[in-house]
């Protein structure tokens, strides 16, 4: 498959999959940033399953020192990974087991900055993600994480759900 339909078809799966979304997601952080979802990127050449999230932050999600709170790039850290997720393996419910973030930079209000998600690995129990936050120009980093997750209760029925394979 070439890179130009694996992107589409990454498109495809975020605009059939909207219920995936949760209400609160839309709420926060859609109408406090944009996400063009036209420019997101699905697997890349390495072994790890990559999407890119351009997003570009408003003033709604700034800490007093005008950048993104803390708190608001840890739960994108989670939401965002447990979209790919389910985007992958939507069948599964998953809930988080560990979520840790390194600070490495102040992350900019007003200017592009690519979220990448990463899943590593997953097996029938559980799956274990990364993601990291660049520059528009992927010259500066800003945080790095991990996020693992264990898939819990009963698959959700999703015949009619489009999953994309790794």
């Amino acid at each position: 498959m070439t890179t130009a339909a694996t992107n589409e078809q990454l498109k495809d799966l975020i605009r059939s999959n909207a219920d995936i979304y949760p209400m609160h997601m839309d709420e926060i952080v859609f109408k406090a940033s944009t996400l063009a979802v036209d420019d997101i990127r699905g697997p890349d050449a390495s072994n790890k399953h990559c999407v890119v999230w351009p997003f570009v932050f408003k003033s709604e999600l700034a800490n007093l020192h005008d950048k993104l709170h803390g708190g608001m790039a840890a739960y994108l850290v989670d939401a965002i990974t447990s979209i790919h997720l389910a985007l992958i393996d939507g069948r599964q419910q998953h809930v988080s087991m560990h979520l840790s973030l390194n600070y490495i930079r102040p992350v900019p209000i007003g200017e592009t900055v690519l979220l990448k998600t990463f899943i590593n690995g997953r097996g029938k129990t559980a799956a274990f993600l990364e993601a990291e936050f660049w520059s528009a120009d992927d010259k500066v980093i800003y945080l790095t994480a991990t996020h693992s997750k264990i898939f819990v209760g009963k698959e959700r029925d999703s015949s009619n759900k489009k999953v994309a394979k790794l």
